[in-house]
């Protein structure tokens, strides 16, 4: 089975706002509209997305143009950083060091938690019969697909751009899966 994976848009922070609640940016709604008219999805069966808005804005438009079924998961979230709020600071630094530091210091999901996450998703999608679309986040493409490309983690995440669109294959996947 092909899973496509999709990185949310470009986000519009907000400091007063949870992360789960930031929406687009203007260049976030372009480049979705752009995505839109692609036609990329066309194959797709069923739309799996992420809890959190900025990826389930994609999902939801996505399955309304190809009238999809559309399932929301929090198994599909980004690493859950709802404990500290927003960081200050070189944000490329915290992540590396979330990536492959034991003691990272802030009290965020541990990357344990997000690969049992991670293996209930693709439990949950185990029996599909085609193409299914999962929108999702930076840092849990990250964790999840770096070994299925032989890439290192803080790499891969670096130059993982917003809106980006992930082909994988489901069996080589679960191959490629270290956990």
């Amino acid at each position: 089975m092909k899973i496509y994976f999709l990185r949310h848009f470009l986000t519009k922070i907000d400091k007063n706002k949870p992360l789960e609640d930031w929406d687009l940016d203007e260049e976030g709604k372009k480049e979705l509209q752009n995505l839109l008219d692609s036609g990329i999805f066309s194959d797709v069966n069923k739309v799996y997305t992420s809890t959190q808005f900025k990826a389930k804005i994609a999902a939801t438009k996505i399955s309304q143009k190809y009238n999809l079924p559309l399932i929301e998961t929090n198994l599909l979230t980004e690493c859950d950083r709802s404990r500290v709020g927003f960081i200050e600071g070189d944000y490329v630094e915290v992540i590396k060091d979330y990536f492959t530091n034991p003691e990272f210091k802030y009290d965020w999901e541990t990357i344990p938690q997000m690969k049992e996450r991670m293996k209930e998703f693709l439990n949950l999608i185990k029996d599909e019969k085609g193409p299914i679309l999962a929108a999702s986040h930076g840092t849990y493409m990250s964790i999840l697909l770096h070994e299925y490309f032989n890439k290192d983690i803080v790499d891969f995440w670096k130059n993982l751009g917003f809106g980006v669109v992930i082909e994988v294959d489901y069996d080589k996947l679960k191959e490629s899966l270290k956990f």
